[in-house]
């Protein structure tokens, strides 16, 4: 019995309808209905959510499914990428990964990724890179870069590539290339994603898509520069 189904079966045998067990977990009915068909990727936030609302433990969900066990539940080898020790300047945004590969085919095992940022909703900042606010599943192209990681885009400077809410995917070890994406991060911790275009004479030039001006930042005034290489819809 895979845990999709048995998520199901759980749901009725607490008499919750979709509509009932979404408004438990704060998200839609379609939502859950996916989560249950095995359309939705079940990330370790949609894990304690559900287990807390069904008042079950993840291992109940997990027993009896081969490769499924708890134990094959896998956070990266650090709880969240060392940035203090990593190179300021370290890594065109690739095509969005696929989430299409099966939890089989990844050997049965669910990488998770750490999601850095806090959003201050006042000046939609980001802020808080220091330690993960959440997990969520690494895409295919990431499982085994372990100073991977991934955040969300809270303003409109640079749709129609990336919109508010959308999950972005960001990989340290990646060079910079001319007109890739990147997140910016700066000396008082807060984050920005920008079109990186060159370096010269000791400053970082970029761009946003809204407002295409050139502008640049001192390498002083930079704390981490790092690639992003792919972005999720939406979000999860």
């Amino acid at each position: 019995m895979t845990v999709h189904h048995k998520l199901h079966l759980l749901r009725i045998q607490k008499n919750l309808s979709l509509q009932a067990l979404a408004e438990k977990i704060g998200t839609t009915k379609s939502q859950v209905d996916k989560l249950e068909k095995g359309d939705r990727r079940l990330t370790i936030e949609w894990l304690q959510k559900l287990c807390e609302a069904l008042d079950v433990t993840p291992a109940t969900l997990f027993e009896g499914e081969e490769g499924d066990t708890p134990a094959s539940i896998m956070l990266h080898n650090t709880p969240y990428p060392d940035l203090s020790n990593t190179p300021y300047i370290s890594t065109i945004a690739e095509p969005p990964p696929s989430f299409g590969t099966t939890q089989a085919a990844r050997g049965g095992a669910y990488p998770l990724l750490p999601v850095y940022g806090q959003v201050d909703a006042l000046s939609d900042e980001l802020r808080n890179f220091t330690k993960p606010t959440s997990h969520t599943a690494a895409p295919p192209a990431l499982a085994s870069c372990a100073k991977a990681f991934a955040l969300y885009v809270v303003e409109s400077s640079m749709e129609p590539r990336f919109s508010v809410g959308d999950m972005v995917f960001v990989n340290p070890e990646k060079p910079l290339t001319p007109h890739c994406y990147v997140l910016i991060i700066h000396n008082n911790d807060t984050g920005l994603i920008r079109q990186f275009l060159y370096k010269k004479n000791s400053a970082v030039f970029y761009r946003d898509l809204a407002e295409p001006t050139e502008k640049s930042l001192l390498f002083t005034d930079i704390k981490h520069i790092y690639r992003i290489v792919g972005s999720y819809e939406g979000g999860f």
